[in-house]
């Protein structure tokens, strides 16, 4: 999805369509700033209340599959 995000974002991993995805969002510092679910066909993170800055979003899916990568977060 969009990078820099303002509002909201997609997350978008080939291959893991059908997957039901966990994730965690983490602030520079290694705080979790956000978490959740994400079912198949529904990968939208909701960036309300998030304040502008650079984040580490780290997605699982199973079988043991991994993914991190950076998302700046604006204004709007």
């Amino acid at each position: 999805g969009p990078n820099p995000a303002a509002g909201y974002t997609m997350l978008n991993w080939l291959h893991t369509d059908d997957m039901t995805l966990t994730y965690s969002m983490y602030d520079l510092s290694g705080r979790t700033v956000m978490n959740g679910v994400l079912q198949p066909g529904d990968r939208t993170l909701d960036l309300a209340g998030i304040p502008s800055g650079t984040y580490i979003v780290d997605a699982r899916a199973p079988g043991n599959l991994r993914q991190a990568a950076r998302l700046v977060v604006t204004g709007r």
